[in-house]
């Protein structure tokens, strides 16, 4: 019994003695407590601040990927706009005059290029490569038909039936007539497949070596 009693005196006399410490020293203890708390809060403050921060710099860099996959695809649209106006027109205004040929139907068709019909695909990072290749085939394709355009025009000053065209002449006016076909599809589709990609590029690229 003794010594729980001891046990339980020297318990009080330690609570005695902190009590009496606190007491004494209550200001600076207190104010160590405070700082203490302070320190803590300001951690939580920077530490929010950064998550703000990193979270903010990441919808900011979505934004402005968003805004150059939209860019790619404006300059999409205005090439097509471009190329179907400018060398597909005029093939077409030269076939007309052109006797004796059927190498298939082509007509001029009316396209509104204003029109998006794309959805949330285009954000794909495979979309994207596709619609800058598709762009740049286009650039290409235009000054290719371009160049057919002007030299069959040449030709048609001196003989416009088809039948009597030399064997180039005629290979020239078919290759014409597949390219400016294609580029009809092209500005006329909204697909941006890699289907569509390779055999527009299979098609310039044949028509190059061929040159």
């Amino acid at each position: 019994m003794l010594p729980i009693i001891l046990g339980g005196m020297a318990v009080l006399g330690a609570g005695y003695v902190a009590k009496r410490i606190y007491e004494d020293n209550q200001y600076e203890i207190d104010e160590k407590i405070e700082e203490g708390l302070e320190t803590i809060q300001e951690w939580f403050e920077a530490k929010t601040e950064a998550l703000d921060n990193y979270s903010f710099s990441i919808k900011k860099e979505e934004d402005k990927y968003q805004v150059e996959e939209e860019i790619n695809l404006d300059n999409l649209q205005h090439m097509k706009k471009k190329v179907y106006h400018d060398s597909f027109v005029d093939f077409i205004s030269l076939y007309e005059k052109i006797e004796n040929v059927d190498l298939g139907k082509l007509e001029y068709q009316e396209i509104d290029f204003n029109s998006k019909t794309y959805g949330q695909e285009i954000y794909d990072e495979m979309a994207q490569h596709n619609i800058k290749v598709t762009t740049d085939l286009l650039f290409k394709a235009n000054n290719l038909l371009g160049d057919i355009v002007m030299h069959i025009d040449e030709i048609i000053k001196q003989e416009t039936n088809y039948e009597k065209f030399r064997i180039k002449e005629k290979e020239l006016l078919k290759e014409a007539f597949s390219l400016a076909r294609f580029i009809q599809k092209v500005c006329i589709n909204d697909s941006v497949t890699e289907d569509i990609v390779v055999k527009f590029n299979n098609i310039i690229s044949s028509i190059q070596e061929d040159k």
